[in-house]
C-alpha cells in the first residue's frame, strides 16, 4: 500500500526534476514570440529572429542566467505531484476492494453489495 504511494510519488518528482528545464526553456521561447507587423518572416518587429531551438535556449539560459534558473518554479510542481500520486494509489485501493467484494459475491462467501 505505502509503496505504491510512495513509488508513485518518487516517479512524479524524478519526471518534474526531469523535464522542468525544458517547461523553463518552452516557456521562454513561446514568451519571445512577437507578431509580426507587416510580412510573415519569422522576425519579430525589432527584425530580430525569435531563437525557437529548444536545446539552444537552454543552453542560453544556463550561460546568461545560470544552470539553476532552468529550475525555476519547480518547488511548485513538486507540490503538485502529490495530487495525482495519491488519485493513482486510492484507484488502485479502490480497484482492489471492489475485485475482492466481486470475488466473494461470485464465490458464495462473504457479505456483498448485493444479497
Amino acid at each position: 500500500m505505502t509503496a505504491s504511494l510512495l513509488s508513485s510519488s518518487l516517479a512524479g518528482a524524478i519526471n518534474v526534476i526531469l523535464t522542468n528545464p525544458l517547461w523553463v526553456a518552452s516557456l521562454r521561447i513561446m514568451e519571445s514570440k512577437v507578431p509580426s507587423t507587416s510580412s510573415d518572416n519569422g522576425c519579430n518587429t525589432e527584425g530580430q529572429h525569435a531563437d525557437t531551438n529548444l536545446w539552444r535556449v537552454t543552453k542560453r539560459i544556463a550561460k546568461s542566467e545560470g544552470v539553476l534558473q532552468l529550475w525555476n518554479g519547480m518547488f511548485v510542481s513538486l507540490l503538485l505531484v502529490s495530487n495525482p500520486a495519491i488519485q493513482h494509489f486510492l484507484y488502485g485501493q479502490l480497484r482492489t476492494w471492489l475485485l475482492d467484494m466481486r470475488n466473494a459475491n461470485s464465490s458464495g462467501h462473504g457479505r456483498g453489495l448485493h444479497p
